[in-house]
């Protein structure tokens, strides 16, 4: 009788360890809506080059032709920069003006894409949608250049500045994946808890004027977050769609 005891007093143990475990790990996650993110969201200004001083662009120049373009001339190595983030890296878009660069396809669509980053433990997710590789703005820290999913996982930048890059660039924006009882994601439109079709309709009879939209239903359905709601963004909610199903 001791030793059933016994082995039920294991059984019991272990079970109740279990869902402490279970207990401490759902604690741990965060679920965002637009009125709780934790970074600041505002509507935007467009993307705005800005003035480098020429010394900052002759180091960034000098790394440049070092490391990504060691067969090109300097001539043809075009640099544009786009502001600071509050932590002191610099948003820099570069490219060589001889080279091709063909379309990117399937941002939203490719979890592992290097254009797409869901932070641990929440539900948001940032992505870039870009045309072609020639647009991508990189992170610039301590000599050296990131992507914005590099840099987040080097741990050189957190949430917060992904959440001012959103700001600062046309083409960087976020998600959030509804998957407990609050929230609403970006791209529901009608509020009914799934991306559908049917979004991606209200977001098209919005822009030729066919009905109005709430102040929050401008803000879920401006997608690719560039502070205008248009055709592009049922493009992006018609992406989403495919990729739910």
């Amino acid at each position: 009788m001791d030793k059933k005891l016994k082995i039920l007093t294991s059984i019991f143990s272990v079970i109740l360890v279990l869902i402490m475990a279970c207990s401490v790990s759902v604690s741990a996650f965060s679920e965002y809506d637009l009125s709780n993110l934790p970074f600041e969201y505002e509507q935007k200004c467009p993307q705005t080059e800005q003035t480098l001083s020429p010394d900052i662009k002759s180091v960034i120049m000098q790394k440049l032709t070092s490391d990504v373009y060691p067969d090109s001339n300097a001539a043809d190595i075009v640099i544009k920069y786009y502001g600071t983030l509050s932590n002191g890296a610099m948003l820099i878009n570069h490219y060589n003006k001889t080279y091709s660069y063909p379309k990117i396809k399937g941002i939203l669509l490719n979890k592992e894409s290097d254009y797409r980053l869901e932070i641990p433990k929440t539900n948001v997710t940032f992505f870039y949608s870009l045309e072609s590789q020639k647009d991508e703005v990189y992170l610039y820290i301590d000599g050296e250049f990131y992507s914005f999913k590099e840099a987040y996982l080097a741990k050189k930048i957190d949430i917060k500045m992904l959440g001012e890059m959103v700001q600062k660039l046309d083409e960087f924006s976020f998600m959030l994946f509804d998957w407990c009882d609050g929230g609403q994601q970006i791209g529901d439109i009608d509020a009914d808890r799934h991306i559908t079709v049917k979004d991606a309709t209200e977001v098209q009879k919005y822009c030729v004027a066919a009905i109005e939209f709430s102040e929050l239903e401008k803000s879920l359905a401006d997608v690719n977050g560039d502070g205008t709601v248009n055709t592009v963004d049922a493009t992006e909610i018609q992406k989403m769609v495919l990729n739910l199903k």
